[in-house]
């Protein structure tokens, strides 16, 4: 990850949360992007306005409404162009810090 997204990044608070009915590859991925964000001296934050949320569709999007001042990317098996913010790899991570930290 290059120093300018780092920089970007560190401005936004963070935490991931693995709901129920999360496949085992979203939760790779959680732990994936978890390691990676630690890895490069980030820390996630229990009050953070950005989650990365893997689980069942109907439990995230009931999440969502509960929590319309939360920023959520979804960590999935297949891209859907419904989702704001969506990853289903790693590589995906750099667009959508890069789209956050733009809008």
């Amino acid at each position: 990850m290059d120093e300018l997204l780092f920089d970007q990044l560190k401005l936004l608070s963070w935490d991931c949360i693995i709901l129920e009915g999360a496949s085992e590859q979203e939760e790779e991925l959680m732990k994936n992007v978890l390691s990676t964000l630690h890895s490069i001296g980030l820390k996630n934050k229990i009050d953070a306005k950005v989650l990365f949320i893997a689980g069942d569709v109907e439990k995230i999007d009931q999440f969502v409404v509960k929590n319309p001042f939360v920023t959520v990317i979804r960590v999935v098996e297949e891209l859907n162009e419904d989702y704001q913010y969506a990853i289903s790899t790693l590589a995906h991570l750099p667009n959508v810090i890069v789209e956050l930290v733009d809008e």
